[in-house]
Formats: structure tokens, C-alpha cells, sequence
């Protein structure tokens, strides 16, 4: 079962990761990548603090609602804001995102839940998350599953508030990092980098998530 869970997590990234491969060999792709940043960097031009709002809300939304994913607009981001400013955005986005998922889990329960994610997904990792669950198991719990399926599960069980902010503060700000640095590669047209980005982030999740149940194992 759990090495299940983790294929398949892993083969939607390694999925996500191949189609932006095909930017690197598709000149209809890489035309319409500068067609958005034209359109979405002349809006900023106009509206700063709207477009940097919009960018940040779209990345919090990623972060509760599974279906939706905010890597696709990050290269744009990169090319209108730089690495810099993207990897703060991002990474504010996705805490803010995050926090909103554990609130869901702690105070709006399944009537809710059971519209935004799988009932299965969060009863297999709630059956395995003690509601006193100590710090290094949040977070490698964190690392190892996806940024909704953590804030859902941990706020289901009503782990510590800080010890979960904390956790996805360390788990997230990384991501951020090698996300933006992934896709810095891809709209530098440099495939052999974007790859060693793509590898490193799906190691670390396979890692962790063996450590996550080692973890589980051994003191439950």
C-alpha cells in the first residue's frame, strides 16, 4: 500500500516534469510561453501589486486544492519577477496555502474535505498520525506527501499548530527553491540542469517518504 502511495505521487511529478521537457524541443511551446509572459507581464507593468496578489493566491490555492498546480506559472513568473522575487512569492503562497488546508482539517472536517481530496487518502495517513505526533515526524511526514494531503491530515488530527508551521516552513522553502531554480533552467533553455533539479526533488520526496514510515514503524 504505501509504496503504492508513493508511485504514484512520484509518477505525476516525473508525468509533470516530462511534459516540460517537451518545452525544450517544441517551438510551439516556447511561443506560447512568451506569448503569456507578454500578456501577464504587461498587466503587471500596469497593476504591480495586483499581478504579485494574483501570483501569490493562485500559489496558496495550489497548496490546498490537489487538482490545481501553480508549477506551470512559475517559469512565467521567473521571467517577469527573476528568481528572487518568484522563490518568495511562491513560497509565502504555499504557507499561506498551507495554513488554510490545516484549518480545513481541523474545523471543517469531512463535509468539506470529502469535495477537495480523496476520503481514503487522509484516512490511510490519519490512522498513522498520533494527535501528539512529535516533531521529526511531522516532518518527514511534510517532505514526504503532497502540501494538501500534509495540511488536511495534520490538521484532521489536530497536531501542534507551531509544530506544523515550522515543519512546512522547512519542508516548503526548499521545494520553492528547486522549483523556481527548475524552471529558471527550463526558460534558460538548459535541459541537463533541469534535469539534476527534477532528480534532486524527486529523491528527496522518495527519501523521505521511506524515512516518514521507517519512522512510523519503529515507534508506533
Amino acid at each position: 500500500m504505501r509504496m503504492h502511495k508513493l508511485g504514484e505521487y512520484i509518477f505525476f511529478i516525473a508525468i509533470a516534469f516530462f511534459v516540460a521537457l517537451l518545452f525544450f524541443v517544441s517551438a510551439p511551446l516556447q511561443d506560447a510561453l512568451l506569448d503569456v509572459v507578454v500578456l501577464f507581464g504587461s498587466y503587471v507593468a500596469d497593476h504591480p501589486i495586483l499581478g504579485t496578489l494574483i501570483f501569490i493566491a493562485l500559489a496558496a490555492v495550489s497548496a490546498f486544492l490537489s487538482p490545481f498546480s501553480s508549477a506551470p506559472l512559475v517559469p512565467v513568473a521567473v521571467l517577469i519577477w527573476g528568481n528572487t522575487l518568484t522563490s518568495g512569492m511562491l513560497f509565502l503562497g504555499w504557507m499561506i496555502g498551507d495554513v488554510i488546508a490545516y484549518g480545513i482539517g481541523a474545523y471543517a472536517g469531512k463535509p468539506i474535505m470529502r469535495y477537495l481530496i480523496a476520503e481514503e487518502k487522509v484516512a490511510y495517513y490519519r490512522a498513522r498520525i498520533p494527535q501528539r505526533a512529535e516533531f521529526p515526524l511531522i516532518l518527514l511526514f511534510r517532505y514526504a506527501v503532497p502540501s494538501e494531503v500534509g495540511g488536511y491530515v495534520l490538521g484532521a488530527v489536530r497536531a501542534h499548530f507551531w509544530k506544523y508551521f515550522i515543519a512546512t516552513f522547512l519542508a516548503e522553502l526548499p521545494f520553492a527553491l528547486m522549483t523556481v531554480y527548475a524552471s529558471d533552467a527550463l526558460v534558460r533553455h538548459e535541459p541537463l540542469l533541469f534535469i539534476a533539479w527534477a532528480i534532486s526533488i524527486i529523491a528527496i520526496i522518495g527519501v523521505m517518504f521511506y524515512f516518514f514510515h521507517r519512522y512510523i514503524k519503529k515507534n508506533h
